[in-house]
């Protein structure tokens, strides 16, 4: 018996029961719209959870590697009888970060920093170049003019090694009641400091002062700093002035809260972080 073959009729009612079940499946302008917009939402609430997340991870990573610095400070001055060298830091540690960052000269054209290692922070910014932010890169080894120059973002406290003349600020050596208040190594716009307890943030008053080159927002109102018991932390910018930087070292000096700083002293830029 022959199959019955589909008529003219049968094929345009099929046509149209599929067009319709199409019809019924598909999105309307406004549910496109209302899709559209939840995702959206969605990013917008996303972007800044990754933001953070991201900055939070960089912190972990920048503290890592000033405890590694803490582990090759302390193998140096325990062989060297508690005392700290003398000259440039990145030249005396240098068998200890040596293979571990390198770049090419900063006033040549097209900088690339092929790997971030123990002398960058992972926040550093390379591109923006922004005051009080966390944007600036110094380099330092072995000079500024020779082909294989070496990115820093770490600044270290000069007033550790012995300078004659100043022998009763300088440190010298490791031998103190309170190591855990004197800073070594911290984020930077510069490979050193010298900072003093009566000069002003920068920003206030003539530029230039060496606060600048550690007072800067790299870590959401902080720097994480090395501490000569070796431990690391994050410390507030305003806090900056209360560390025991040198031997005489004001702690309670005019821009602190126990030296009698106001809110309204600090510049613009620095009042939303917290005092001390």
């Amino acid at each position: 018996m022959k199959a019955r073959q589909p008529n003219k009729a049968d094929r345009t009612g099929w046509s149209k029961r599929y067009l319709l079940r199409c019809k019924a499946r598909a999105f309307t302008l406004l549910e496109l719209l209302v899709v559209i917009a939840i995702i959206a939402i969605l990013i917008a609430i996303l972007i800044p959870g990754l933001r953070l997340a991201r900055a939070q991870a960089g912190t972990v990573a920048c503290q890592a590697r000033l405890r590694e610095w803490g582990l090759g400070f302390k193998m140096y001055t325990d062989d060297n009888e508690g005392r700290w060298f003398s000259g440039v830091w990145l030249s005396a540690m240098r068998p200890f970060w040596q293979g571990t960052a390198k770049g090419r000269n900063p006033l040549a054209p097209g900088l690339n920093i092929r790997d971030r290692g123990l002398t960058l922070c992972p926040l550093t910014k390379l591109d923006k170049p922004e005051p009080f932010d966390a944007a600036i890169v110094h380099y330092d080894y072995p000079h500024p003019l020779r082909p294989n120059t070496v990115a820093v973002s770490y600044a270290f406290n000069v007033w550790l090694q012995p300078k004659g003349s100043a022998e009763g600020y300088c440190w010298g050596n490791c031998q103190t009641k309170n190591p855990w208040a004197v800073p070594v190594l911290g984020d930077g716009t510069a490979p050193i400091v010298k900072p003093l307890h009566n000069e002003p943030p920068p920003g206030v008053g003539p530029n230039g002062t060496e606060w600048a080159h550690v007072c800067i927002n790299r870590h959401n109102g902080g720097i994480n700093m090395l501490f000569m018991d070796w431990s690391v932390r994050k410390v507030g910018l305003k806090e900056l002035w209360t560390l025991k930087w040198h031997r005489q070292f004001d702690t309670a000096g005019p821009w602190t809260l126990a030296g009698g700083v106001r809110p309204q002293d600090w510049p613009a830029w620095m009042q939303k972080f917290k005092d001390y």
